[in-house]
């Protein structure tokens, strides 16, 4: 998903500057606009201070998801606090958290569709969808404290099948 993201910003003109933040080394696509600069940047927010990277940034997008954060909830959470405090230092103004759609849960009783008016409702069982809630509950509480605007994305899974989802 970064990966593409980054790759849509770069071919926006009005987007000057992309810092594109990863613990891995990933190659990335060269900006086709030369108003746009594309700054890679190797850094484990569980370790690394990201605010430095984060300076002047207007617009940060957390899309970390990966299987420790899904095994581990404390870690998710930890990882969104880091990089909430440093976009909050850096004065950034707008955060997008990447979250899930597992956090209005299984109910029997939920509409369908299930719009954004539905309360989150995890099912206590499944950790993952408990943790999805828990970010989205501190970057509305960040957001609230420090006025800035928030995007919280909610996938779902898709599955079909003979495949995975």
């Amino acid at each position: 998903m970064g990966r593409r993201l980054v790759e849509l910003l770069l071919d926006d003109d009005r987007i000057d500057r992309v810092v594109a933040i990863d613990r891995r080394s990933v190659g990335h696509p060269e900006p086709r606009s030369e108003a746009t600069t594309l700054v890679p940047l190797r850094l484990d927010v569980s370790v690394d201070d990201p605010a430095p990277a984060l300076d002047g940034v207007d617009s940060v997008v957390h899309l970390v998801d990966t299987g420790d954060t899904r095994d581990d909830p404390r870690i998710a959470a930890g990882l969104l606090d880091r990089v909430l405090a440093a976009a909050a230092s850096s004065g950034c103004g707008h955060v997008v958290v990447l979250s899930s759609a597992l956090v209005y849960g299984a109910w029997p009783d939920n509409p369908v569709p299930i719009t954004e008016a539905q309360p989150v409702a995890p099912n206590p069982e499944l950790a993952y969808a408990q943790a999805k809630a828990e970010m989205e509950e501190r970057a509305r509480s960040w957001a609230a404290e420090t006025g800035a605007g928030l995007c919280v994305l909610r996938p779902v899974a898709t599955l079909s099948e003979g495949d995975s989802s």
